[in-house]
């Protein structure tokens, strides 16, 4: 026990003795400049850890004066505003309930970890000098104007970030090397007037991009890359105005899944053989379009979403562009609805891709629920399907079987349904999205969609 009880008194002397400075507000205001607000009775310098906890609902101001630190702990629901200049030569780690307020000034060096909340606001000038980022949690820019960044720097968000921005301006490198990466979800906020938002810099996305409408995402400057890598999805129903180099092997999904809308791309768009346009259809007349404002060479997958039904010989015009482009797209795609499955022919013009119903097969009306008999697992998957039936509708059904169609109406696989559960190996089937389809000589009985990754 004493060995026990010297050990803990060590590890708390070294924690005690790591923070040089502990804020502890005798002084009765906020200002980080007032040596009697810390413990240490000095100001923080730039070999200065310093930990602002007090009662756990702190807040403290940097005004006036330029500030140092080698590194800033703001745990439990503390706040730091900073006004004036920050020069740190470690990081700022941001407690979960925790605030860091950026109003003014510049920041320069260091790293920020954001577990807690990071706010960019006010329209004072802000320089931000090889200062990285990670944003664990949220993020947000308003009404902040241009932020100026100088020397290399990384923007790190993780797939728990997320950066909301209600602000016109931008983020712009002025100097050095810029990298965002992004995993989470970027969110440019529409605030019922047209906003822009300038991003130079190299943006990598994973993760989700969506603009507001009204409102434009401006990734300029030729000697920039935006890649939307194969996880990553670009929404929402404003603008993507890109004249940096754009390369696109991910997603795009106007207006975002279960909603209908109209998304511009302006300038560079590829729509290479790797990349998929998903489509929501809510009717004939309500559903998601593409406009592209350039001469877009269209190559990419179309995964079609029906929200209702549809009638034989509809049109949907599911694609616009300003100038004439070069389709190879896929012949056909189909689709499914809750009641039925549909072929369309893709139709391209020399300013436009519509989408034609040109075959609709109505699936089985028997009285059953689909979840009851027809079970798919495990999904999404990578090695392996397994079928489930219920056993009275085998019985109903002994000639039946299971067909697996890509999502352009390509036939990948097909096997009869025999026992009560089926197996399948798909290991050597492609990453991507596929239609499993459950026929009786008669009949499609049921339809479900699978991610194989």
């Amino acid at each position: 026990m004493k060995k026990i009880t010297f050990l803990l008194s060590i590890l708390l002397s070294v924690t005690l003795f790591s923070q040089s400075h502990v804020w502890n507000g005798s002084a009765g205001d906020h200002d980080w400049f007032n040596a009697t607000n810390w413990d240490a009775g000095t100001v923080p310098t730039n070999t200065s850890t310093v930990l602002i906890e007090g009662n756990g609902n702190e807040t403290v101001v940097i005004d006036g004066a330029a500030a140092m630190a080698m590194t800033i702990d703001l745990p439990l629901q503390s706040t730091l505003t900073i006004k004036s200049n920050l020069t740190l030569m470690g990081a700022i780690q941001i407690g979960e309930n925790a605030s860091l307020i950026w109003q003014k000034g510049t920041l320069t060096g260091g790293n920020i970890q954001n577990n807690g909340l990071f706010v960019i606001e006010g329209s004072d000038l802000k320089d931000i000098n090889g200062t990285n980022i990670t944003n664990f949690a949220q993020l947000e820019i308003n009404n902040s104007g241009v932020i100026h960044i100088a020397g290399s720097m990384t923007i790190h968000n993780p797939s728990t970030g997320q950066v909301i921005i209600d602000s016109n301006g931008g983020l712009i490198e002025d100097s050095g090397e810029t990298i965002f990466n992004n995993e989470g979800y970027v969110h440019k906020l529409s605030n019922g007037s047209p906003g822009n938002f300038y991003m130079i810099f190299e943006m990598n996305n994973a993760g989700v991009i969506e603009i507001g409408d009204n409102q434009t995402f401006l990734f300029l400057v030729t000697s920039q890359n935006f890649n939307n890598l194969p996880n990553g999805i670009l929404t929402g129903t404003g603008t993507f105005d890109i004249t940096a180099t754009f390369s696109n092997t991910g997603t795009i999904a106007p207006a975002g899944d279960g909603s209908t809308g109209t998304l511009d791309f302006v300038n560079n768009f590829h729509f290479i053989a790797d990349t998929t346009l998903r489509i929501d259809v809510n009717s004939a007349t309500d559903y998601d379009t593409l406009d592209i404002f350039s001469a877009p060479y269209l190559e990419g997958n179309l995964e079609v979403n029906l929200l209702s039904e549809l009638q034989l010989e509809d049109e949907l015009t599911v694609i616009t562009n300003s100038n004439p482009s070069t389709c190879n797209l896929p012949s056909q795609v189909i689709a499914t609805s809750a009641s039925a499955l549909y072929t369309f022919d893709v139709l391209c013009t020399t300013n436009s891709v519509i989408l034609k119903v040109t075959q609709i097969e109505v699936l089985s009306t028997e009285e059953f629920s689909q979840e009851s008999f027809f079970r798919v697992y495990p999904n999404p998957t990578k090695d392996y399907l397994s079928f489930e039936y219920a056993p009275s509708l085998l019985q109903d059904y002994p000639q039946s079987k299971i067909e697996l169609f890509s999502v352009l109406g390509q036939k990948i696989a097909s096997f009869p349904v025999k026992e009560l559960t089926t197996q399948v190996a798909i290991s050597n089937v492609p990453s991507g999205v596929y239609l499993a389809l459950w026929v009786s000589e008669e009949q499609v009985l049921a339809t479900t969609k699978l991610m194989v990754e």
